[in-house]
């Protein structure tokens, strides 16, 4: 008797589910959304850096440096913990420099959700903007943690473009570097060409 009516109260539910279904529950409007990925009439129309090849730009450049993180010889032979910070933005071009920090902050949080970076950096804010939240705030005390040189690692972009009439050619490219050696221990690169107006 119990799974008849269970049975039934099942089915109800069911009923009234498709009935609502049925009289077109309000989604919402999707308020000019795009797929980030795909390349707008805006993006043709403008001359600075298009925000799909950027968004392609942090993914690929993040992958790579997850799998070639293992392999950097400073790295994997220490066993310590290193230290990962967004480092300073070389903007060369007539790009805002905002879309390339939209970037390399982005490039970041997908490097925070791997266990393989995680494992091997802490990942840190720079000093700077924790001395101005902390300025800003009023907080008391020591300021933002320093960490040693030898176990910091700056990631860093520059950027570049070359222009022709309405041609523009862009350079992009991300370092890892040790902060008290200057090495380059990882890099990489990134061309795009745009023609303003045209696909």
């Amino acid at each position: 008797m119990r799974q008849v009516i269970a049975i039934k109260q099942v089915t109800l539910f069911a009923v009234v589910v498709m009935a609502l279904g049925c009289q077109g529950v309000p989604t919402g409007s999707s308020g000019g959304r795009v797929d980030p990925y795909r390349t707008t009439s805006a993006d043709r129309a403008s001359t600075r850096a298009n925000i799909p090849s950027l968004l392609e730009f942090s993914d690929i450049a993040a992958g790579r440096l997850i799998l070639d993180l293992p392999d950097i010889e400073a790295i994997k032979d220490d066993k310590d913990r290193k230290v990962l910070e967004l480092g300073t933005i070389s903007n060369s071009t007539q790009t805002p420099t905002g879309d390339f920090e939209l970037m390399l902050n982005r490039l970041r949080g997908k490097l925070l959700k791997s266990d393989v970076i995680r494992k091997r950096f802490t990942v840190v804010m720079s000093r700077s903007r924790m001395q101005a939240e902390q300025d800003r705030t009023g907080a008391t005390g020591q300021g933002p943690a320093a960490y040693n040189a030898n176990h910091t690692y700056l990631l860093q972009g520059d950027f570049h473009e070359a222009v022709r009439l309405n041609r523009r050619q862009f350079y992009f490219q991300v370092t890892l570097t040790h902060l008290a050696s200057r090495e380059i221990v990882f890099q990489d690169d990134y061309d795009l060409g745009q023609m303003a107006g045209q696909d």
